[in-house]
Parts: structure tokens; C-alpha cells; sequence
């Protein structure tokens, strides 16, 4: 189950269709590697132009295929040329600390079309998206609502924070309608975030790399969606040649190039896959063996792995993965490397989708150090758990939610929702605090190691504020005649806990959905606390069944404010199970644990103790939430929803 606020939100989906596997690859030339641009004096500089092009190859048989691609600033983009292999946007390649400024100008054909939600749409329209890098998502940043249309430019500008891991990411488009079209018809590039000095070992650094944006591009599925009805596409809709489920891999947008390694001496390949929707597992096809070939792990999607590197047996990648593999051979040959997968359709299934020769070489074989890249806060481990082992079943429910204009302060439901701002006096049912066992009581209290090398979880600033105690609470609130109810909604008791008055708001019939039970934790007199106020809060809210094991429960984190002084869940439970044991004499019981979150100014989340820290992220990680507001534009919500996801990453790169 998704908390949500009284506002409704929508995930979309862009569903492509499946492919066939391809025919075996021959060698060919050698491998050409994308055009690097470097940043110089922390700032890289790039235009970006999108341009339609023709894709002509007689291998592995003769046909002509209408695409897109990025072309670099020194790249010729004309618009209709032919091209042997596919366009790959230039390798965009830059430090910690760097500003990228990029500016994407979109020379594709006009739409002829018009905008039908949830259908392929606007093939001429696109825009700029990132995968890996820690940036806003806001404008000028990595904003995937925003829309370049035909013949219009965009400076994207993208602040890389100055503790970014290094690693190997990838950019495309990604406008809903056409994503599917331009992403899976080639729209792709490489960035990469440099290793710092002291980032990993020297001897790691100096390795040779090849660059390889491996794309198992499916063509038939392509041209399929640009002919869809209604979609008014005049390009990859004309392709010619192009048959049955014909699909195949290319490497750097070239089919079976040579991949040349120096005999004895490990080489990185920094691989990102791209399909529209298959999966890759590589492995080691029967020759390598014998010319004494291996592989290791050593980052998977731009992150380094635990003692890296790791011993391989396959790599396995969807879409959008990255894996960055150290390969070795020490006799002279070629081999290939295979993506495997039996009978499995999912799976792009293919004898030789890489190929390599084994150069000789003067150098001598050597063994690996294994290491820990030095990584930043917001990468910190959150597995390492010290408690006892346990079995966790966590519910996640997408649902569009229902919702109104809007009352004076019920955050966007419709109708009786104006009120949710009152004081809560007179509240409905009673309600009960509930004290803390001792042994819960000294837990709460308790400083953890890492708090006290640090001074302790309050330090000076913080003195004069509410103690940990005081920071959390439990309360029951019964509800008696609860079948007889003809009220909306049902507001408890007012209750205090960190400095702040709540209340448990219900909707017995549901709020803005029908034959649910609906449950928030709401702010009291939101309205009259002091301007631009803000705090966290992990809550807990449980429906309390006469056999506990089948009480119903949810819990959540959520930054409370003026505008989102409300949280909780539409669809708490069935109303069919409501009356399954859940009401005794008609008495419905429902239970809120509550944990204010008071964040110190230099080091937020580090009044909490190390062990309810992480149980801290496992909750925000389980619960995370993207939300939307009812009574604003298309264009908002979703900049709403970039912006909560983002809210996201910071809280948890805060948390450790």
C-alpha cells in the first residue's frame, strides 16, 4: 500500500511490443568508440542536435531503417543522410564538482498529431534525460516533463555535486508518447563521472577502457510503433526491408565490430545496455577458455561493488543497466561473448553479440588487489543490519486516487475537508496515550556510538529543544458504534508529540474512493504555526483486529508542511474486512505510534539512534512516495512528482 496524501497521482506506463531473436553475428571492422567530450576547468560544453537519419547495412541482411540520432557539436548532423552504422551520442565524460551544460536543439519533423494520453504520440517531440547522476529535476536540470518541440532548443544545465561517485551512466530521451520510438530507435549516449585520486587504487586507474553502448535494437518493434494509427509519423514508418521480428545487437551503433584486448593485461569495459524490452545475460562463449579468459565485477549501474572486484560466472542487464567488467585473456585468439537464455523469451538470445581478439603483448600477467572504492554519504550501505534475523511482508499498491477541488485545509479532498486544520477539539471516539515499556522507553533514550562520537544526537543548537522522549508517542483511539456512523469523517482527540498537536483523521466510506477505509495523521492548527515551518514525522497507524496477528497496519515517513500538513492512505483497508474481527461490540480500535524527527541544522536525522536510522530508510525505501496535487496544471503535478522523488534522495543521503 502507497501512503498518499488527499490528492490524486497517476503512474504511467509506455508498454512496447515483444521481438524476435537475431541470427548470430560475423566480425567485422574493429570497434569505434563514441566522441568523448571532456570537461575543461570544471565545465563541459556541449550542443547536442537531434537529427533524422538512415541506418543502411547489408549485414546480417540488407535493409534501410529511418532513425534518430545525437550529434556533438562536432559531428555533421544533415538531416536525411545515410550513415553504416547507428548514431551514439558523444561520450560525455567529466569530474566531481563540474558544471555540464548541454544544450539540446531538435531538428525533427514537425507533429502532425495530436496528444491522446497513454498512446503513442508526438514523435517529433523530445528532451534530455539522465540515468545515475545525482542532480535536481528541476528546470534547468534533468526535468523529464519539459518538451523541446520541433525546432526548438533547450540549455540544460546539470550542478554535478562535489562528492559525486564516479561511475559510468547514460543519457536519452524520454518524452511520454515517443520514448519508446526515439530511445528504442537509437537516441543514447554515454556519461561518465571521472575516478578522483583517491577514489579507487592507482593500478585501477590506469587500466585500458573501452566505451561500449551495446544496444539490441529491434527494429521491426520500432517501426511497428511509428506506423501506429493516429500517430501522423513519416520516418521510421517508411523504413525498407525491415521484416518479421528483425532485431539485433550493434556495439557503439556497429554490428559485430571487433573488440581488441592487449594479451595479459586487464581492460575495463564500462557496457550499458539499451532495448526496448529485453534483457541481456552475457557470458563467456567456449573459446575464451582456452585462451585462459576471465572476468570481474567491478561496478554494476555506476556504483563499485563491495571488495571489488568480483569473480563472474554471466552479467546479466535490462535496459538501462551498466555493468563495469575487467576482462582478461592470456593466450592470443578470439573468443566471443554470448547472451544466453534457453528457451526464455525475455532474454535477446544470441551466439557472438560481442566479439574479441586477443592482441599480443609483451606484458606479463598479473593479479588483482581487491579494494573499497571511497564512496559518498548518499551511497552508504543500508544492509548491514546488527538485530535479529526476521521475515518482513511489505504490500505496494498502485491505484489512481479520486479527488476534488480542494477545501480550506483537507490538502485536495473533495467536500468536508475544509476542516482538517481545526484545533480537534470535541474529536470523535476517546483516546488514550499510551507509556513506553521500560525496556521501549530506554531504547528511545539511548545514545548510540556514532552519536556520541559526535557529541551526542543533540549537541549545543539543540539544548533548549524537545528530548528524545518527548519526541515520540503512542495512542489508542476507540470508536464506539462505529457500524452506526453517518459522518464523512471521524477526527480524533487532539495529541502532542514533539512539540507538535496531531490528530488521527478516518473516513468511514473512504475519502475520494468508495468502500475503503481511509486513515491520515494530520497537524493540528497547520494554519496558525509560525511561517515556512517543516518537520519529519515516521508514523505508524494500525486497525486493530481481536486476533493481533491479523491487525492491519501501514507505516510511512513524510515531511509535513503548510501545503502537505496531511498523510496517510485512501485506501486503508476493504470495508468488507472491516467487520471481519475487526469491530468488537461495534467498537473499532485503531492504534498510532509517532516519532517526530528533529533534525539539527548541520547534520539532519543524527538526533536519531544508528539502529533507528536504519530502520529509518528500510521504511522510506518501502513507502516512498510520489504524490501529485488535484487542484493544479497537468504540467505541475508531475513537476511534483520530479520534485518529491528528489525530496526522496536527499532525505535518505542525509540519513547516514
Amino acid at each position: 500500500m502507497t501512503p498518499t496524501s488527499r490528492q490524486s497521482f497517476a503512474i504511467v506506463l509506455i508498454v512496447a511490443t515483444w521481438a524476435t531473436l537475431s541470427a548470430p553475428f560475423v566480425h567485422a571492422a574493429d570497434l569505434i568508440e563514441p566522441t568523448v567530450v571532456s570537461s575543461t576547468s570544471g565545465v563541459l560544453t556541449e550542443t547536442l542536435t537531434v537529427e533524422e537519419y538512415t541506418y543502411t547495412t547489408t549485414t546480417p541482411s540488407s535493409f534501410s531503417f529511418n532513425t534518430r540520432g545525437y550529434f556533438g557539436s562536432t559531428e555533421t548532423s544533415t538531416a536525411g543522410q545515410t550513415l553504416s552504422a547507428l548514431k551514439v551520442g558523444p561520450t560525455l565524460k567529466f569530474k566531481a564538482g563540474d558544471r555540464v551544460d548541454v544544450l539540446l536543439q531538435n531538428n525533427l519533423e514537425s507533429n502532425t498529431d495530436s496528444v491522446v494520453m497513454n498512446t503513442y504520440h508526438t514523435p517529433g517531440t523530445t528532451n534530455l534525460h539522465t540515468h545515475g547522476l545525482h542532480i535536481s529535476a528541476n528546470d534547468p536540470y534533468d526535468n523529464v516533463m519539459l518538451k523541446v518541440e520541433p525546432g526548438n532548443s533547450h540549455q540544460y544545465q546539470y550542478d554535478v555535486i562535489a562528492d559525486h561517485a564516479a561511475g559510468t551512466h547514460w543519457y536519452h530521451a524520454h518524452v511520454h508518447g515517443s520514448t519508446a520510438l526515439q530511445a528504442g530507435g537509437g537516441l543514447v549516449g554515454v556519461l561518465i563521472v571521472e575516478d578522483a585520486a583517491d577514489e579507487i587504487p592507482t593500478e585501477y586507474q590506469s587500466l585500458d577502457e573501452k566505451v561500449m553502448m551495446i544496444q539490441y535494437t529491434q527494429f521491426a518493434d520500432v517501426k511497428t510503433i511509428a506506423s501506429t494509427a493516429g500517430m501522423g509519423e513519416s520516418w521510421t514508418s517508411l523504413s525498407t526491408g525491415i521484416t518479421g521480428g528483425m532485431a539485433h545487437f550493434t556495439t557503439n551503433g556497429m554490428y559485430a565490430p571487433t573488440i581488441k584486448i592487449d594479451q595479459n593485461e586487464w581492460t575495463r569495459l564500462r557496457m550499458v545496455f539499451m532495448a526496448l524490452d529485453k534483457v541481456v545475460e552475457f557470458q563467456l562463449g567456449s573459446a575464451a577458455a582456452g585462451l585462459g579468459c576471465e572476468w570481474k565485477l567491478l561496478a554494476k549501474d555506476g556504483v563499485y561493488v563491495a571488495a571489488a572486484p568480483r569473480a563472474l560466472s554471466s552479467v546479466y542487464m535490462a535496459p538501462g543497466n551498466r555493468a563495469d567488467v575487467l576482462i582478461r585473456c592470456t593466450a592470443v585468439g578470439t573468443f566471443t561473448v554470448d547472451s544466453v537464455g534457453g528457451a526464455q523469451t525475455h532474454i535477446a538470445t544470441t551466439t557472438g553479440a560481442l566479439n574479441f581478439e586477443v592482441v599480443a603483448s609483451v606484458s606479463t600477467a598479473t593479479t588483482l588487489t581487491n579494494f573499497n572504492a571511497k564512496i559518498p554519504n548518499y551511497l552508504a550501505t543500508v544492509n548491514a543490519y546488527s538485530g535479529v534475523a526476521t521475515t518482513e511482508t511489505h504490500s505496494l499498491l498502485f491505484a489512481a486516487a479520486g479527488g476534488g477541488g480542494g477545501g480550506g485545509g483537507g490538502g485536495g479532498g473533495s467536500g468536508g475537508s475544509g476542516a482538517s486544520g481545526a484545533s480537534g477539539a470535541g474529536g470523535d471516539g476517546t483516546l488514550s496515550v499510551t507509556p513506553d515499556s521500560p525496556a521501549d522507553a530506554e531504547w528511545r533514550a539511548r545514545r548510540g556510538p556514532l552519536d556520541v562520537a559526535e557529541g551526542g544526537p543533540w549537541g549545543v543548537e539543540d539544548a533548549a529543544g524537545p528530548q528524545p522522549m518527548s519526541m515520540y508517542g503512542k495512542f489508542t483511539w476507540k470508536i464506539e458504534n462505529f457500524s452506526t456512523i453517518a459522518k464523512r469523517e471521524l477526527r480524533s482527540n487532539v495529541f502532542e508529540v514533539g512539540g507538535y498537536k496531531w490528530y488521527i483523521l478516518v473516513y468511514p466510506q473512504g475519502c475520494d474512493v468508495s468502500n475503503h477505509l481511509s486513515l491520515f495523521l494530520c497537524v493540528a492548527d497547520y494554519d496558525k504555526l509560525l511561517p515556512g515551518w517543516s518537520h519529519f514525522a515516521q508514523f505508524t497507524i494500525a486497525v486493530v483486529n481481536k486476533d493481533p496477528k491479523k491487525s492491519k497496519y501501514s507505516d510511512t515517513l513524510h515531511r509535513f508542511c503548510k501545503k502537505e500538513h496531511d498523510w496517510g492512505w485512501k485506501k486503508f483497508m476493504e470495508l468488507t474486512k472491516v467487520l471481519d474481527g475487526f469491530t468488537v461490540a461495534d467498537t473499532l480500535v485503531i492504534k498510532a505510534q509517532v516519532q517526530v524527527i528533529h533534525e539539527k541544522i548541520s547534520r539532519p536525522f543524527r538526533c536519531l539512534d544508528p539502529q533507528y536510522r536504519r530502520e529509518l530508510v528500510r521504511v522510506y525505501l518501502t513507502n516512498v512516495e510520489v504524490r501529485m496535487r488535484c487542484n493544479v496544471s497537468m504540467r505541475d503535478q508531475r513537476r511534483r512528482a520530479d520534485e518529491n522523488l528528489y525530496q526522496a534522495f536527499l532525505v535518505l543521503s542525509n540519513i547516514f
